[in-house]
């Protein structure tokens, strides 16, 4: 068992169903349940990572460079909750929402492979495509839900 749980992956037989976790089991231990708010890729000065000024009056953005920011800014949360005893690995279940779905899935989600490379252990996951995020400069926002450790 991982320390997210169990994963629940229907067998690939099932017609429609990818190989990732369609769900997670929560393990049976003394663990806290935390529910980290929607994040994205702000840094404590305000800026934004993955966006680039052209210098012609446009910008530019990185779904990568944000994907990776984000999900730097949310172990940050996780880390502070548990007093640095549980990180991205006790994340049970995110949602990833990003305005421009078929221009920035394929990053995102490799992105999220490098974190996640094996199934057994990921998240379970949905990604919505939504009209907008809070800032324009935003173009991938996660909220997730993490099984944490911390001091009784």
């Amino acid at each position: 068992m991982s320390t997210n749980g169990d994963s629940v992956i229907v067998p690939s037989g099932n017609p429609g169903l990818a190989n990732y976790p369609h769900g997670r089991l929560a393990p049976a231990t003394q663990a806290r349940t935390l529910y980290v708010s929607g994040t994205a890729c702000r840094r404590p000065d305000g800026t934004f990572a993955g966006v680039k000024d052209n210098g012609d009056g446009t910008v530019s953005f990185d779904i990568r460079e944000q994907t990776l920011a984000t999900l730097h800014n949310i172990e940050a949360t996780i880390k502070h909750a548990s007093g640095d005893r549980s990180g991205l690995e006790s994340i049970i279940d995110a949602t990833v929402f990003l305005p421009n779905i078929h221009a920035h899935y394929v990053g995102m989600n490799a992105v999220w492979n490098e974190f996640y490379p094996d199934a057994e252990r990921a998240p379970a996951r949905t990604v919505i495509g939504v009209k907008e995020l809070p800032s324009p400069k935003m173009i991938v926002e996660i909220k997730c839900i993490a099984l944490v450790t911390v001091e009784n």
